[in-house]
């Protein structure tokens, strides 16, 4: 029925004249939640995201492992690609494609297991996962990639898009509807890019400053895949810290839902 989810007018009771009547005295107690006009603007938006970030800890500390996740996996990803190009010249699109589809099956497979993963782990664990993997392929491109070893590509991205996003959206569910969108928007696009900007200057910055000291590519490739690794460090205290602050965070006003006086629509029907 319609009633349920708009206003009944005089109307339309005389379409349906005894059904519509007992509707409309059943339910003219019921309230209805309104839509309010969503404020498009991206700076208030960052800004209310923000400010539930700084008020709740776990929030926070997720919040900074978030921006330094986007700079990480940028300094990988670049790391990895562009010494596929030098080395495969004319066969990298062949090698990006291939890259790509290993990645997509790699998510395919962690996603039908993510349920389950977090399940056994807990949420608050299960948060220590991408960390882990971005500290271990951070570690083991900058030991690929001394001089006179061979090249090896990680990334993390598999996981990135499967547990961890299992786990923000789980977590983000205990915000109240009228600021989900906010924070999740801040957490999931806002940070990242905002990373995925800082990881590609930062890498800039010292290809350029090792170009200008005459630094061979081995070198200064260690030194932005030694600052991913220090980078991934800080990922996995910040992931530490959201475990140790998760359920002080829970008892936060702000992530209270706004109670309801009866159990649900049924209940305020009086006929």
């Amino acid at each position: 029925m319609h009633f349920w989810y708009r206003q009944i007018t005089l109307p339309e009771l005389h379409h349906f004249p005894g059904g519509s009547v007992a509707a409309y005295f059943g339910l003219r107690k019921v309230r209805i939640d309104r839509v309010t006009k969503a404020d498009v603007s991206v700076k208030k938006n960052a800004y209310r995201g923000l400010g539930v970030h700084q008020d709740i800890p776990a929030f926070a500390y997720q919040a900074l492992g978030m921006l330094v996740a986007g700079t990480v996996m940028t300094i990988l990803l670049y790391d990895a690609l562009s010494d596929a190009h030098l080395d495969l010249g004319s066969g990298f699109q062949s090698f990006y494609a291939w890259y790509n589809l290993l990645i997509a099956i790699a998510s395919i497979i962690i996603q039908t297991l993510s349920a389950r993963i977090i399940e056994q782990l807990t949420l608050k664990n299960s948060f220590l996962i991408q960390p882990f993997v971005m500290l271990v392929s951070s570690v083991l491109n900058f030991l690929c990639g001394l001089p006179e070893q061979r090249r090896c590509a990680g990334r993390g991205a598999a996981s990135y898009d499967t547990i961890d996003l299992s786990n923000r959206k789980a977590f983000q569910a205990l915000v109240p509807n009228e600021k989900r969108g906010r924070v999740s928007m801040f957490i999931d696009s806002y940070l990242p890019s905002f990373g995925t900007i800082l990881g590609s200057l930062i890498t800039f910055g010292i290809i350029a400053a090792g170009l200008g000291l005459g630094w061979k590519r081995d070198l200064y490739g260690a030194v932005y895949l030694g600052l991913g690794v220090v980078l991934a460090v800080l990922a996995v205290w910040a992931a530490f810290r959201v475990r140790k602050t998760y359920e002080a965070s829970l008892l936060n006003w702000q992530l209270k839902r706004r109670t309801r006086g009866s159990s649900g629509v049924l209940d305020n029907l009086d006929f």
